[in-house]
């Protein structure tokens, strides 16, 4: 894709606050953001990306980027009232030939609340925490989640990520961009090894043509939208989704909800080499950072796991599995609880763009 066809469905878009910069073996554009260009910090800034594999050592030996934390926290369950808006769902898309496992007779299809509110839970939340019982490679939506790999001030970082429909993935703001309001701060070198196992990329490594995060994000380092994703290359002729699937999405949903939520923790006593699950409910939100507060739920997963999705109605059996958080933060005294972004209407229009793009 050039430059100028990326600009055109930018303006087309009406969605992009900023600049964009590119990034093509080092060089990129001189246009400075402007922070100011969309106060609702919903607006999108993205950048081009240069393809390079990396080798199996360098995947191996790269640090697990870590989950950021921020200090003080709630200490009781704080509830909002009501979701923000109108609730949307998108289908999960297995992948052409995918296995899916049989559902049991006379089980229910999966179910997704949209209660106004839950009950809640003061610290620590109560949560479940497993491998999963098949190889990722082989059922759905396991192969969807992978192994995000980038460069960051000369150093080799690790996050998760997940396949979301056509040539995107999705995954933390921060593991795009560093929040500072930079050109310098976008991440490079950026590959996505789905059902990454045992230091190994079964599936191969899809390079990331151009990448995007929310304004808000990029201008403030702001949590409520410390939200990302990538358009990648295709690979062997297909198309990221065709290969892996895609999670659906759910947004502007109530709080009375369940996650499995999925990621490559790789800092002690996790190593990165498989993928972990935490099982929780909601258990709080967090209004310190303003509206909409971020959620949070109980779950110990370690540095790595940025980025990884937040499942509503998760099932090995085909449907669900909507995408409706991602790994974003904890706090230093709370170690047994995690935070995501609100899903809203504000994480839709980025899942709106990384749906659209083209590499």
């Amino acid at each position: 894709m050039n430059c100028a066809r990326l600009l055109s469905r930018l303006s087309a878009a009406v969605l992009v606050a900023g600049l964009m910069m590119v990034l093509w073996m080092g060089a990129a554009l001189a246009q400075a953001p402007d922070p100011t260009a969309n106060v609702s910090n919903r607006g999108l800034v993205g950048a081009l990306m240069a393809p390079r594999p990396w080798t199996a050592a360098e995947m191996q030996a790269a640090i697990p980027y870590p989950l950021p934390q921020r200090e003080g926290g709630p200490t009781a369950a704080v509830v909002p009232t009501a979701p923000p808006g109108e609730p949307g769902f998108i289908p999960a898309r297995p992948p052409e030939g995918g296995v899916l496992l049989p559902r049991p007779r006379g089980a229910a299809g999966p179910v997704v609340s949209v209660a106004a509110a839950g009950e809640g839970f003061g610290y620590p939340p109560p949560f479940d925490r497993y491998a999963p019982y098949a190889q990722p490679r082989a059922v759905f939506p396991f192969v969807a989640v992978g192994r995000l790999f980038f460069v960051r001030d000369g150093v080799r970082y690790s996050c998760s990520a997940a396949s979301i429909g056509n040539f995107a993935i999705w995954t933390a703001g921060h593991c795009v961009h560093d929040g500072a309001n930079g050109d310098a701060g976008w991440s490079q070198n950026v590959v996505f090894a789905p059902a990454y196992h045992n230091g190994r990329a079964p599936l191969g490594q899809w390079t990331a043509s151009v990448l995007w995060t929310k304004t808000g994000w990029f201008a403030d380092g702001d949590f409520r939208y410390d939200m990302g994703g990538a358009v990648l290359r295709r690979l062997a002729g297909r198309k990221i989704s065709q290969r892996v699937g895609a999670l659906g999405f759910a947004w502007n949903q109530g709080f009375k909800v369940h996650w499995y939520t999925v990621g490559y923790p790789a800092t002690a006593p996790f190593d990165g080499r498989r993928q972990f699950l935490c099982s929780a409910s909601f258990a709080t939100a967090d209004p310190g950072l303003g509206t909409p507060a971020p959620v949070g739920m109980g779950c110990d997963l370690t540095g790595g796991i940025s980025g990884g999705p937040w499942i509503l109605a998760f099932t090995p059996f085909g449907d669900g599995n909507y995408l409706n958080g991602n790994f974003s933060y904890g706090y230093a005294n709370e170690p047994l609880q995690v935070y995501s972004p609100y899903f809203d209407d504000a994480a839709k229009s980025l899942y709106d763009v990384l749906i659209a793009e083209t590499p």
